[in-house]
C-alpha cells in the first residue's frame, strides 16, 4: 500500500509528464483501496501551485470516499493567492472552470473541471 508521498517522491520534479503520471498512477491505485493513512503525509514539496493542487486532490478524494480530511492539506500554505488554470486554457472556457471546479480545489484558487481525479 502505497501513500501519496510515496508516489509523488518517485516523480521527478523536472519533468511535469512524471508528476502527473505519478499521481495518475496513484488514484487508480487509492480507488481499489481508499485507506486514509494513504494520504495522511504531505508530499515532499514540488512547486507552489502543484503542492496546492495536490493538497486539494487529498481533500477532494477525502470527500469523495467519506475518510477524515489530512490535516496536513488544511495548512493555509496550500491555498494560492492567485488563480490557478493547470489546464493553460484562456478565455471563454475559464468561465466553465470557474464554475465547475470541486470546492476542494475552487477553496484553493485553483480551477479545474469537476471530473478532473477522474480516470478511465
Amino acid at each position: 500500500m502505497y501513500t501519496l508521498r510515496e508516489y509523488m517522491s518517485n516523480s521527478m520534479p523536472d519533468d511535469r509528464r512524471e508528476i502527473w503520471f505519478a499521481l495518475g498512477n496513484f488514484l487508480d491505485s487509492f480507488k481499489l483501496d481508499p485507506n486514509p493513512a494513504r494520504l495522511a503525509e504531505p508530499t515532499e514539496p514540488i512547486d507552489v501551485q502543484t503542492d496546492a493542487f495536490l493538497a486539494g486532490a487529498a481533500e477532494h478524494l477525502s470527500r469523495q470516499n467519506g475518510i477524515a480530511l489530512p490535516a496536513w492539506a488544511g495548512d493555509e500554505k496550500y491555498y494560492l493567492k492567485d488563480p490557478f488554470f493547470p489546464s493553460g486554457l484562456t478565455g471563454p472556457y475559464r468561465i466553465f472552470l470557474l464554475a465547475d471546479s470541486p470546492l476542494a480545489f475552487k477553496s484553493r484558487n485553483i480551477y479545474v473541471e469537476a471530473n478532473v481525479l477522474s480516470r478511465c
